[in-house]
């Protein structure tokens, strides 16, 4: 059974996890910091992810990053191998049969497609661009000497599995840096000058933080090019899903179950069940916050409403495991 593609750009989970199902619904689970959740659960593939807490200067209210992100991810693919990405370092590490082999390797023999892009940034344009590493590796020396070339830190694994699945793992990241930006650092690149000046105008005069995408991505640009030692970096990660070759009756998991062509949610029924566990919290027995999304859907707090059971039957004991109650793996 070849995989179906979703809608562009498929169901994700990512930011303050919200998930986006096959429809464009949307509902949040925060879940809790420090535990992990399986995602995505087939008879060939399997991805969970540590959830983490968002520290107190690394709050970015436009995307809702305020309590809890995803972290590390974990992938097991049947009969091929296991993939890790760590958050912190947004290093992808592999292993087959418990042997570490790097993912390249591990990828041709199995026959499973795995590439990976950077987003890189030029001073001379203030733009940004993915990179894949085939091209990063042959501009290797290139990259490394230029001084108008900013790295994010961003980068995108794609992963796919013949009639099994096409996945996208991502790493994002949010800079704390207090400290101000000299536009005169920027003299070398008229681009990159014109927009800190504009910046620095955009902050003098008073302006809300966030209120303006541009001068935000801006202001990200300049800082990365040449971090203050002060600077906060703190990495999260999101997870796509681009086809599966399978049924909905055969996936699951948080994201899962809603990828392929799930039951739209009664009305009213994420909005009863929010408020419900709004109450709980209120009475001490759960941490849960009610949320309106952008979009103006009503989002859950902890999946009610979107998905079956409880966001603790998601749970697993450790990253690398991935046997919960409703898992469907089948290695």
């Amino acid at each position: 059974m070849e995989p179906s593609p979703s809608p562009s750009p498929g169901p994700t989970a990512g930011n303050d996890p919200v998930f986006t199902d096959f429809h464009g619904n949307e509902y949040k689970v925060d879940g809790e910091a420090g535990r992990s959740y399986n995602l995505i659960s087939a008879p060939g593939v399997s991805v969970n992810a540590h959830f983490q807490a968002v520290p107190r200067d690394s709050v970015f209210t436009p995307t809702g990053i305020t309590d809890t992100t995803m972290g590390s991810l974990h992938v097991r693919i049947c009969g091929a191998f296991d993939l890790q990405l760590d958050v912190a370092a947004g290093a992808a590490n592999c292993s087959r049969a418990g042997r570490a082999v790097p993912c390249a390797v591990a990828a041709n023999a199995s026959g499973v497609q795995f590439t990976r892009d950077e987003s890189l940034c030029s001073l001379d344009t203030m733009d940004c661009a993915w990179v894949s590493e085939a091209e990063m590796t042959e501009e290797a020396e290139t990259l490394r000497t230029r001084d108008d070339i900013v790295r994010l830190g961003m980068t995108r694994l794609h992963l796919a599995v013949p009639n099994v699945a096409k996945l996208q793992l991502a790493r994002d990241l949010v800079v704390s840096d207090a400290h101000t930006t000299s536009c005169g650092a920027f003299a070398l690149w008229p681009a990159a000058k014109r927009a800190c000046d504009e910046v620095a105008a955009h902050q003098a005069a008073g302006a809300a933080r966030y209120s303006n995408s541009t001068a935000e991505k801006w202001l990200t640009i300049l800082r990365k090019h040449k971090p203050h030692p002060d600077a906060r970096h703190y990495p999260f990660t999101h997870v796509t899903i681009r086809s599966l070759g399978y049924e909905q009756r055969e996936v699951h998991g948080l994201l899962g179950q809603r990828a392929i062509d799930p039951p739209r949610p009664p009305p009213g029924a994420a909005i009863a069940a929010a408020r419900g566990a709004e109450q709980a919290s209120s009475a001490g027995h759960g941490a849960h916050r009610a949320l309106v999304s952008p979009t103006g859907s009503y989002a859950s707090t902890q999946g009610e409403g979107y998905i079956e059971g409880s966001y603790t039957d998601y749970e697993v004991p450790e990253l690398h495991h991935h046997a919960f109650r409703f898992g469907r793996l089948g290695c």
